[in-house]
């Protein structure tokens, strides 16, 4: 039963019928459990941009289960995730110290924790709860946030200098041991980034010229960057932003991983361009659009594949601005409807033809780069990969 009501909402939202999911999701829930797909409801409530009605939310189904400890736990950090969507910071600070002075936390829900923490910029705190050797020994904490607190770590040998050509680059060399770089760099040295640390392992890139080369094919299409407003989703280690504040946008990046967040900040400061770029951590979700409005122009790079219900992202991608710029991995599949989109999970074959033929009907036209398919096709990691621009007629 569940299952079935699950598909029927998420059909209903990539067709942004949100009123009529709420309607049909809360019938659902009167005859089985009131705080039954409780996600949901939220996520609807905040598809709406309604960001008050999802915490009321939370309210009421905490009244119901004050029994369930770990249900109390997801709801509250449920709650910090919303604040710090609405840029409420000093609230999201108050829940989570509300939340750590019951002591109830559990070892798996610790990763939440810290990335929270982190997004607050309470690293000193996030760094003693990652060193409690009972946490890190917990399954569920990632070791990406790990990651994140090395990266500061060094930072902080720096103290708050910023380094000369040589020790930037040293720098750099030290977090690519720690994880490798999907974007590459010019470096004031006349070196490029991967001549001096290395490419992460599950990037398509293999020829140190791809993110040149790429944005060199994004620059040859239909679209303007001089005094346009740009958001960067799914941003990565920030070349693209980049890029884009020197050509004379206002940009906005949007990630969800604090340790890309941590080093496209390093790098627009080394290029002079931080003042230009608004950096966010986050999902691709339609209440970004109710919270930061429409956009000139939209990069979603590397991007599309990564969405669960591929429609509803597209739908959102459609909401944010009236341009896009799409480049995306691709699979051998051909779908003949759109359930099979928003069924679709991150890393699932991905359709292009079908993307390409949503977008038209929903009123964009559409221009491909020819020259990007035949340079990825010169390489396994990368072959099969489209970029296109889509505008609305």
């Amino acid at each position: 039963m569940t299952d079935t009501i699950e598909i029927e909402i998420e059909v209903l939202r990539a067709e942004a019928r949100v009123e009529e999911a709420l309607v049909r999701l809360r019938a659902h829930r009167a005859t089985t459990n009131p705080t039954d797909l409780l996600d949901q409801e939220v996520a609807l409530l905040l598809d709406a941009g309604d960001v008050d009605a999802a915490l009321d939310c939370l309210d009421a189904a905490m009244a119901q289960i004050r029994a369930d400890s770990s249900l109390q736990v997801t709801i509250t950090l449920k709650q910090v995730e919303i604040l710090l969507l609405a840029d409420r910071r000093d609230e999201a600070l108050d829940v989570l110290r509300d939340l750590a002075k019951t002591g109830k936390i559990p070892v798996a829900q610790t990763h939440h924790v810290i990335a929270f923490l982190l997004d607050l910029e309470k690293f000193e705190t996030a760094a003693r709860l990652g060193a409690n050797p009972r946490v890190t020994a917990g399954a569920g904490l990632e070791p990406r946030l790990g990651m994140v607190l090395e990266h500061r770590r060094i930072l902080a040998e720096l103290g708050g200098a910023f380094p000369d050509e040589a020790t930037f680059e040293a720098t750099l060399a030290r977090f690519g041991q720690i994880d490798g770089f999907y974007h590459n760099f010019r470096l004031r040295s006349g070196r490029t980034l991967f001549d001096v640390a290395p490419i992460k392992m599950n990037s398509p890139v293999e020829t140190h010229d791809f993110t040149f080369r790429e944005w060199d094919l994004i620059c040859q299409l239909p679209i303007e960057f001089a005094g346009k407003r740009v958001l960067d989703v799914g941003g990565a280690d920030g070349f693209f932003s980049i890029e884009s504040a020197r050509a004379g946008a206002a940009v906005t990046y949007l990630a969800p991983d604090p340790l890309f967040l941590q080093r496209a900040k390093l790098f627009a400061h080394h290029f002079g361009v931080e003042d230009k770029i608004e950096f966010k951590r986050g999902l691709l979700q339609r209440s970004f659009l109710h919270l930061n409005g429409r956009y000139d122009l939209v990069l979603a790079l590397g991007l599309i594949y990564h969405l669960d219900n591929l429609a509803l992202g597209l739908r959102t991608l459609m909401e944010l601005s009236d341009t896009l710029v799409i480049e995306t991995a691709t699979g051998d599949v051909s779908w003949t409807e759109d359930r099979q989109a928003v069924l679709f999970q991150d890393h699932d074959p991905l359709d292009f033809d079908w993307v390409v033929g949503f977008f038209k009907r929903h009123g964009y036209g559409y221009v491909e780069s020819t020259e990007w398919a035949e340079y990825v096709n010169r390489y396994p990691k990368s072959a099969g990969r489209r970029l296109a621009c889509f505008s609305r007629r």
